[in-house]
């Protein structure tokens, strides 16, 4: 059996005004940190 070391990553864009970002940070600070051991991302 081969093991599969390559794939193929999508990504995905938008463009969001500021409270649509607000909205987005708020619920995801629900299940996120933004620092944790390698540092502060943001």
């Amino acid at each position: 059996m081969e093991i599969k070391t390559i794939f193929k990553r999508y990504e995905y864009k938008y463009l969001l005004n500021v409270n649509q970002f607000e909205k987005i940070l708020n619920e995801l600070s629900k299940y996120m940190s933004f620092n944790d051991k390698y540092g502060k991302h943001v």
